[in-house]
C-alpha cells in the first residue's frame, strides 16, 4: 500500500519500516490478522521472510495462500506464554543475523499478545509479582531486543485486543478502550 509506505516510512512494497516495533490493536474480528497477513505477504514480495508467533491458533494457511502468501518463505510457531514468545523472537533474530546479516527484510508478527499468558498466570500464581507484571515483562523484553531489530532489517508487529474500560462520564457511557498489556508495547511502538 502506497499510503502505508508514506504513513509509516516503509520501503517500497513492505508498508512498514524495518527496525521498528508496531502495535495494531482493535476489537475482536476487525481485521487485525488480515492486515498482518497482507504485511507478511508484502515482506515476502520484497524478497523477505515472514514469521508468525501464534497465540490464538487462528492462522489460516489456505487463506494466506489465497492472499498471495508463500508458505516456503514463512514460519509459524504456536506459543504458550509471553516469556516463550520473547525467547523465540531472540532466537529468530540471532538466527537471521547469522544467516542474512540484515540483507533481506524480515517481519515477525505476534497474533495476539493479549492471548498469551505469562508463566505466572499459567501456574495459577498470576498476581505474585503484582497486577502489572505482564506490561513490565513486555517492556523489559522489548528493551533487550529493540537494538537487534534495526541490525536485522526486521519489523516486529504485535496484534492486540482492545478491552472496555469503565465509563468516564455520562457522555461516554461505553467507557474508554485500552489494551490488556497496558503501556508495555506502546512505549516502544
Amino acid at each position: 500500500s502506497v499510503l502505508l509506505d508514506l504513513l509509516f516510512g516503509g520501503e517500497e512494497h513492505t508498508g512498514f519500516a524495518t527496525g521498528k516495533i508496531y502495535e495494531i490493536f482493535g476489537d475482536y474480528s476487525e481485521g487485525k490478522s488480515t492486515v498482518l497477513q497482507m504485511l507478511m505477504t508484502s515482506f515476502q514480495l520484497a524478497g523477505g521472510i515472514s514469521n508468525l508467533l501464534d497465540s490464538e491458533s487462528a492462522w489460516s494457511r489456505n487463506r494466506a495462500v489465497r492472499m498471495g502468501h508463500n508458505p516456503s518463505r514463512h514460519l509459524t510457531l504456536e506459543l504458550n506464554t509471553v516469556e516463550e514468545g520473547f525467547n523465540v523472537i531472540n532466537q529468530l533474530l540471532d538466527k537471521y543475523w547469522a544467516k542474512f546479516r540484515g540483507k533481506i527484510p524480515i517481519i515477525i508478527g505476534w497474533d495476539t499478545i493479549a492471548a498469551s499468558a505469562t508463566e505466572a498466570e499459567r501456574s495459577g500464581d498470576q498476581y505474585s509479582s503484582g497486577m502489572m507484571w505482564k506490561p513490565r515483562l513486555i517492556r523489559m523484553e522489548l528493551k533487550k531486543i529493540v537494538s537487534k531489530l534495526a541490525a536485522n532489517n526486521t519489523a516486529l508487529v504485535f496484534l492486540n485486543q482492545t478491552i472496555q474500560g469503565p465509563a468516564q462520564s455520562a457522555e461516554n457511557m461505553r467507557g474508554v478502550k485500552s489494551t490488556p498489556c497496558g503501556g508495555g508495547i506502546k512505549f516502544f511502538a
